[in-house]
C-alpha cells in the first residue's frame, strides 16, 4: 500500500512539474515571450542608432548651412540650380535638332 501512494505522489508531482515547464515556456510571461522581447529590444536599439547617426548628419550639414558660404553655394547649385552673377548657362541637346 505504501508504494501504491508513493508512485501517486510520484506521478502528481512529475505531472504538476511538467505543467509547470510549460507555463514557464509558453505561458504569457514566459521564456518564448522573453526571446520575443528581447529580440525586439534589439531591433529598436539598433533603429534608435540608425537615427541618432542620421541625427548628427543633419545637425552637421545644419551647421554647414548656418556658417559655411561655400557650402551654401555648393547646396544652392546642385540641388536648386542655381548660377553665379557671372556665369552664363549653356545648355547642350546631344542628338536633337540642329546637330550635325
Amino acid at each position: 500500500m505504501n508504494s501504491y501512494k508513493e508512485k501517486i505522489i510520484y506521478s502528481s508531482a512529475i505531472l504538476l512539474m511538467f505543467f509547470m515547464l510549460l507555463f514557464i515556456l509558453f505561458g504569457d510571461k514566459g521564456l518564448m515571450e522573453f526571446n520575443h522581447l528581447k529580440q525586439e529590444k534589439g531591433l529598436i536599439i539598433q533603429n534608435n542608432k540608425d537615427l541618432n547617426q542620421k541625427n548628427l548628419i543633419m545637425y552637421r550639414h545644419i551647421e554647414r548651412l548656418k556658417k559655411d558660404p561655400a557650402y551654401i553655394e555648393s547646396v544652392a547649385r546642385k540641388d536648386y540650380g542655381m548660377v553665379g552673377v557671372d556665369e552664363i548657362v549653356v545648355k547642350l541637346n546631344p542628338g536633337g535638332e540642329g546637330s550635325p
